[in-house]
């Protein structure tokens, strides 16, 4: 389906989103297992200064609900910006396409970014590790596709990136188990020997592991523009990702020569911040895009 049709019959489906009403991903359509696609009802044709899209990739394990309440907060400071919004599984971490889809998963994502007008301008907004893997996969094959780098304008780092240590990487997969002392136990088993699997296949292989390729990738100037502002977000109290692992990075990305804007919380938990204070969370937002557009 071509980017024309698709973003057509989203506009024939979805009504215009109102900020103070409830708002969730039941107003987007559906390109594949992983991928939301919102078109709101009327878009400029020339430069506002706003986001033309913004592209949203979830932590791990993240679902549609989760995702919700930040494109929620996106279509109030931002109502005429389409908004893609796209899921990462357990499964989709690993480094086997029949696995983890491979570039089915993404190819909506890409078809939309190839349609870009010179006028348009794209925010990444990206959480946890999983969110890190899946931007950096997208940004790798934008480049193997067309030679150029990602079309992004900023980037929003959300609670990422951190290290796969056991303990961090355990606690990341346990999300995803019900509450229910039988399923905790046998999901944690479950966990551990996945896990395993995860780190032998890129041991056989003589590979980084996903993680610390992620976070090396969105510090490589061959893959995200040297140009491209970005802002972290992270809390001294995130039981997942270590503060001073986010620090580490955000340090190493000033040093390559990007501009890197900090936010701090010192009481949310991992991808946590918006609940803890919506308006800090969406103000340090606002004032990124301003700042890069003043």
């Amino acid at each position: 389906m071509s980017v024309a049709k698709v973003e057509e019959k989203t506009r024939r489906a979805s009504p215009s989103p109102q900020p103070s009403a409830p708002f969730d991903l039941a107003k987007y359509q559906r390109l594949n297992r992983s991928i939301w696609y919102y078109v709101p009802e009327k878009q400029p044709s020339t430069p506002t200064g706003a986001p033309s899209v913004i592209l949203l990739a979830g932590w791990m394990a993240a679902t549609p609900r989760h995702i919700s309440k930040y494109s929620a907060g996106y279509s109030a400071l931002y109502p005429h910006a389409r908004i893609i919004a796209i899921t990462t599984t357990p499964w989709d971490m690993f480094p086997i396409d029949c696995i983890s889809g491979g570039v089915g998963r993404v190819q909506p994502i890409l078809d939309i970014l190839y349609g870009l007008q010179p006028y348009e301008k794209v925010l990444m907004h990206t959480m946890s590790n999983g969110g890190i893997m899946t931007s950096v996969y997208i940004a790798r094959l934008f480049k193997e596709f067309t030679g150029r780098l990602l079309p992004i304008s900023a980037i929003v780092l959300d609670s990422a990136p951190g290290k796969a240590t056991w303990s961090a990487s355990v606690k990341a997969f346990g999300v995803v188990i019900p509450n229910n002392f039988i399923l905790i136990f046998l999901g944690y088993a479950l966990i551990y020997f996945l896990f395993g699997i995860y780190c032998g296949i890129y041991k056989l292989f003589n590979m980084l592991d996903g993680v610390a390729e992620g976070r090396i990738e969105f510090n490589n100037p061959e893959l995200f523009d040297v140009q491209t502002p970005r802002l972290y977000i992270y809390s001294e109290s995130d039981p997942i990702v270590d503060w001073n692992d986010v620090e580490e990075h955000a340090h190493e990305a000033e040093e390559t020569g990007y501009q890197v804007m900090y936010e701090k919380f010192t009481e949310s938990g991992h991808a946590g911040h918006l609940m803890v204070d919506a308006n800090r969370y969406w103000g340090t937002v606002r004032r990124m895009w301003e700042k890069i557009n003043s």
